[in-house]
């Protein structure tokens, strides 16, 4: 993660420079707006 940049363009380069993506998805991990969006940008990352 690169300080002072938006959180979520963070978690976007993270998970396309990343190889594979796992998500360990518990019921407060869903409750979390950004982990919520970790999941969408991971599930978008399958069509490309």
């Amino acid at each position: 993660f690169e300080p002072g940049r938006p959180i979520i363009d963070n978690i976007i380069d993270g998970i396309y420079s990343s190889r594979k993506t796992i998500c360990l998805i518990t019921r407060n991990y869903l409750k979390s707006n950004w982990c919520s969006s970790e999941v969408q940008v991971a599930s978008f990352r399958l069509f490309d």
